[in-house]
């Protein structure tokens, strides 16, 4: 009897703990089941969005790619070349020599590019102690000048050449050129269009060591009667000597581009 009332007891024991056990696993079931307090206002995380667009880089229009070709047009054909040079570019009439001249330039491709032959002049001058100054001797007799379209992937560095642009910076088509002067001296640069009809540069200088710049400006009249060439040597800052090249039209002498009609000065 003893034994059995042992048995019965921890049977009911038994019984007693599953019961717990079963209640418990209900209890953590309904507790995972539940939606989760929201927690007081004071430990709420506000959220922080932040927002940003990525501006496209302007693309040049059909008209501004039209531009440089419709401008190195104009440069084709023959011409005389008059003008002055300045020799310290104080605008004093001892300091002034005038230019005389030829330039036959011809076009070549459908873009086009230009090539120009040269031969400019004008009367020769020295410092007192017989030494060359800049702008005092001429070195465009002969000399040749090429143009050429420069394309919209690239920016203007102040040495004149390009480097490739900031994808965000707007980018413009214009016309590079280079000027092989009688020494053999290249003088290298590119321009972009200030206007349909002028071209402006700023470029390094290469004859002259030092800090040099050639600030250049080449006017092209749709009429193709004329074209003025303006070149002022910036030295340390100074305008040190400056350029006027003034390109009368040939009568006769037409804008003739391989790949394009023959245009008639008006």
């Amino acid at each position: 009897m003893k034994n059995g009332a042992r048995r019965d007891g921890l049977a009911i024991c038994l019984m007693a703990l599953a019961s717990l056990a079963s209640a418990a696993t209900r209890a953590g079931e309904a507790a995972a089941a539940a939606p989760a307090k929201p927690p007081e206002p004071d430990q709420q995380l506000g959220e922080v969005l932040v927002e940003g667009s990525r501006s496209k880089p302007k693309r040049p229009t059909f008209e501004e790619y039209q531009q440089p070709f419709n401008f190195l047009a104009r440069l084709v054909g023959q011409f005389y070349v008059g003008g002055s040079v300045d020799l310290h570019a104080l605008g004093r009439s001892e300091d002034l020599r005038k230019v005389s001249g030829r330039a036959d330039c011809v076009g070549f491709g459908v873009a086009p590019g230009v090539q120009c032959e040269l031969r400019i002049r004008w009367p020769g001058t020295t410092d007192r102690n017989d030494e060359e100054i800049p702008g005092g001797l001429s070195t465009l007799d002969p000399a040749v000048m090429l143009f050429g379209f420069e394309s919209a992937d690239a920016t203007l560095r102040p040495n004149g050449l390009r480097r490739p642009s900031d994808k965000d910076e707007p980018r413009q088509p214009g016309v590079s050129y280079i000027l092989i002067d009688s020494k053999g001296i290249a003088e290298k640069a590119v321009g972009e269009m200030a206007s349909p009809d002028i071209l402006q540069s700023r470029s390094k200088c290469t004859a002259i060591r030092g800090n040099c710049e050639r600030v250049a400006q080449i006017t092209a009249q749709p009429d193709l009667k004329t074209v003025d060439i303006n070149i002022d040597l910036v030295i340390d800052g100074r305008k040190a000597v400056s350029f006027f090249f003034e390109l009368d039209r040939v009568p006769g002498s037409a804008s003739v581009v391989f790949g394009r009609k023959e245009k008639k000065a008006r």
